[in-house]
């Protein structure tokens, strides 16, 4: 008696269709426009709030800084928490890029780019939160130097960014040049955004200049630059 093979159905369950090529192009394109909305914003909100006292500036420096424009700085504030929503889109578009890349290749840079992503935005909220308590007090009700911890807590926390900024887009870079899943000018502005990234760490860390916001990238929803760090005295 001869046994009759046993197969199973490959059927999708019912309820259940597969993502179509054009759903996910779709979607990448939101998140293409995502990103260019998060640049738009960034520049619009920084042009508002413009240049936050550097690492080591006096108290009373940084009360006038946030006295002088209270309307525009708060205005940013909100900003900051909108801007959350377009960051997500573009985030996980760059994640579903990476991922797909990755089933096919058996590599592993979309890990490492959620990794990046988490942390990045995890220290971002947390120097806005303290940039936050600055502009909704107007710079004001605050002793001298509990002003400057928040302040200079809020400009250290951005450099750390840089860190992230690194892993983040430096595995888009890495998955650009070795899979081609984007043109290879956009491996390289990738891998700028994360020299710029590390090198906005060790200008803070040497004491010589102080990071600052300038507006976020295509490759990158958060950035950091170096002006020149504000007065010390008192």
């Amino acid at each position: 008696m001869s046994a009759t093979p046993i197969t199973t159905s490959q059927t999708p369950a019912a309820g259940r269709q597969p993502s179509t090529p054009s759903t996910s192009t779709t979607f990448q394109r939101a998140a293409g426009i995502a990103g260019l909305l998060t640049v738009a914003t960034g520049v619009a909100a920084q042009i508002g709030a413009g240049s936050q006292p550097g690492l080591g500036a006096s108290s009373a420096k940084v009360a006038t800084y946030f006295a002088a424009n209270s309307s525009a700085h708060k205005a940013y504030v909100v900003l900051a928490a909108l801007i959350a929503l377009p960051i997500a889109v573009y985030m996980v578009g760059v994640y579903q890029t990476l991922a797909t890349a990755d089933r096919s290749r058996n590599t592993s840079w979309s890990t490492l780019f959620l990794y990046g992503a988490v942390m990045l935005s995890a220290t971002a909220g947390f120097a806005e939160s303290l940039y936050a308590v600055l502009a909704l007090r107007g710079g004001s009700g605050l002793d001298p130097n509990t002003l400057r911890a928040f302040n200079d807590g809020a400009q250290i926390t951005n450099a750390t960014l840089g860190v992230w900024i690194a892993v983040a887009v430096g595995s888009v870079a890495a998955a650009t040049f070795q899979h081609r899943i984007r043109s290879r000018w956009y491996g390289w502005f990738c891998t700028l955004a994360a020299v710029l990234g590390v090198l906005a760490v060790i200008d803070t860390v040497s004491g010589r200049r102080a990071p600052g916001r300038f507006p976020p990238t295509p490759c990158s929803p958060y950035a950091q630059s170096s002006p020149p760090s504000g007065d010390n005295s008192e």
